[in-house]
C-alpha cells in the first residue's frame, strides 16, 4: 500500500493505495464526537461505523 495521512477539518484521513494489483483501496476516516471516537472505513464501496467510547 502507498498511504497518506491528512488531517482538516477535525478529521483524521488515512487514504491506502494498492499499489500490487491484488489489494483494493481504501480509506479511513477518525473524527472526535463528544467523547466517542468514530472510526469510518470505506474500501471497494463498502463502508463500516466504529464507535469508541471514552472511558
Amino acid at each position: 500500500f502507498k498511504a497518506k495521512l491528512t488531517y482538516s477539518d477535525g478529521k483524521m484521513t488515512l487514504c491506502l493505495r494498492a499499489v500490487d494489483g491484488k489489494s483494493k483501496d481504501n480509506t479511513i476516516v477518525r473524527e472526535i464526537e463528544g467523547d466517542n471516537l468514530v472510526q469510518t472505513a470505506t474500501c471497494n464501496g463498502v463502508t463500516a461505523k466504529t464507535t469508541f467510547k471514552k472511558c
